[in-house]
């Protein structure tokens, strides 16, 4: 074989390649974001949230969601349905403005959403929020757009044609699927597996197993650092809020942490972060959303059998998330008789 022969194999090659490849994308269909050929649903065989949750949303197949971060991922959407079909879109180590462009998303494609849950932690109060936006894990902003062009130029790559194969593996049934078609997955280990003294290793470490006294006196906020105080994320929760239909149930549900990453009662710390639960609770007041709190101490957030480590519970303490979360939206209820959680009022 003579150079222009080899050339022109080796060209040929390139370009079947480049052609199959393309058409095992196209096909396929790795991230759900481009016009289906051959599957109108979408099977999710990669775990990156971000890359596939806005899939989920486009599939309009749900007409409810649960948005937050892993503090809120255990919430099981089956046991919410009397308030909507769920799809469960909270993400690992979300910052609060990756949450409000999925919920974005979500109101954009939901013609009539239901029921909208949105997990509060301390992202929600970050004074930083606006400029930390995103972790090390890449966000694909061009996937929460509406724009179909500039999909192509980011799906047509290795990583692409990586998820593709799967999908095929996974459509032969050679492979399961990553996650649901609803996103839930229990990512805690199985609660066969939990250990107290592992777990109190996780809460406490070496330290002591004390939780902190309250300060005396406790720290007041003046007016002037309640001007002062930047909440940047708020503006994005209010504005969720405001462009959710009317009808549209919406529940801030405060998380449960363990106690002892609880701020301290009567610290700076602690008056800074019930200034913006207040704010939190305004923004909530103003079209009548329901607000469920967990995150103080409490028989729940004190006892170290509740928790893996201090920011993620059990599947057990999930259902009695849930459970509250019924209670208050069907039932009225306006806490636990436990003193679990509570409804607070507008500005405690």
């Amino acid at each position: 074989m003579d150079w222009t022969q080899f050339l022109r194999l080796m060209f040929a090659s390139l370009a079947t390649s480049l052609v199959v490849s393309t058409g095992l994308v196209v096909v396929m269909n790795p991230y759900g974001n481009l016009p289906p050929v051959l599957f109108p649903q979408h099977v999710i065989t990669d775990q990156q949230q971000r890359f596939q949750y806005p899939a989920i949303v486009r599939t309009r197949a749900f007409d409810s969601a649960i948005f937050g971060t892993s503090s809120i991922r255990l919430l099981d959407p089956g046991d919410l349905e009397p308030l909507g079909r769920f799809a469960a879109l909270a993400m690992n180590d979300a910052r609060a403005w990756e949450q409000y462009m999925l919920m974005k998303l979500f109101l954009r494609h939901t013609p009539r959403p239901r029921t909208i849950i949105i997990g509060i932690d301390s992202v929600w109060c970050a004074s930083d929020a606006d400029t930390d936006r995103v972790t090390r894990r890449t966000f694909p902003v061009w996937m929460f757009d509406d724009d179909p062009l500039n999909d192509w130029v980011h799906v047509l790559n290795y990583k692409g044609l990586e998820i593709a194969v799967r999908q095929v593996a996974a459509r032969l049934g050679f492979a399961a699927p990553a996650l649901p078609p609803n996103g839930f997955r229990v990512f805690t280990p199985s609660e066969g597996e939990y250990d107290l003294e592992r777990a109190r290793h996780h809460l406490y470490g070496l330290g002591s197993r004390h939780l902190p006294p309250p300060q005396v006196p406790p720290h007041l906020l003046t007016a002037a650092e309640k001007q002062q105080l930047r909440l940047p994320a708020l503006s994005w929760l209010k504005e969720i809020s405001e462009a959710a239909p009317p009808d549209t149930l919406l529940v801030f549900l405060f998380v449960p942490i363990h106690a002892r990453v609880l701020p301290p009662a009567g610290t700076q710390s602690a008056a800074e972060y019930n200034e913006c639960r207040a704010r939190i609770i305004d923004i909530a007041a103003a079209r009548r959303s329901r607000v469920i709190d967990f995150r103080f101490r409490s028989p729940l957030t004190e006892n170290d059998q509740n928790f893996w480590d201090p920011l993620h519970y059990r599947v057990p303490i999930a259902k009695t998330i849930a459970d509250a979360i019924l209670a208050a939206a069907v039932r009225g209820d306006r806490e636990a008789a436990d003193g679990s959680w509570i409804v607070p009022a507008r500005n405690p």
